[in-house]
């Protein structure tokens, strides 16, 4: 197909990786069809500092990575932000409610169990964000 790219989009938790760890047979089926011409794009919902620690591989097998449930997209090194970072007052308040959280550049994880108190914490600072809740987490 002249002209045109091919592409394979893999997400990371499930899909890519089992139990968290991505085998060496699966590395090399992706440094193979890479090789072979495909452009390929680990798309996940990790965030970006998290996804270096766990799969460091991932800027040599991929094409681009796209983290943080979309909202950031790196290739080759450089990475754009394609959302807001999180205002500071809202993570301060989680901090004040107790809630344990992990902060990347554009999103926010807790415990799915404290969905009830993050929410009411948008509505309270009026925030323009949403909840998305993600493997026993919510973002």
């Amino acid at each position: 197909m002249k002209g045109w790219t091919q592409a394979v989009a893999f997400d990371y938790d499930g899909t890519l990786a089992l139990h968290g760890r991505v085998t060496g047979d699966a590395r090399k089926a992706l440094a193979d069809a890479r090789a072979g011409g495909l452009v390929l794009l680990l798309v996940t919902g990790r965030r970006a500092p998290e996804m270096h620690r766990i799969f460091p591989q991932s800027e040599e097998l991929f094409d681009a990575v796209v983290s943080e449930n979309g909202a950031l997209l790196s290739v080759r090194g450089s990475t754009l932000r394609l959302a807001s970072v999180l205002p500071a007052e809202f993570s301060t308040r989680l901090t004040e409610l107790g809630i344990d959280y992990e902060l990347g550049e554009c999103i926010l994880s807790c415990d799915i169990s404290r969905v009830q108190d993050v929410t009411q914490t948008i509505a309270q600072l009026k925030l323009d964000l949403q909840v998305v809740p993600n493997r026993g987490r919510v973002m």
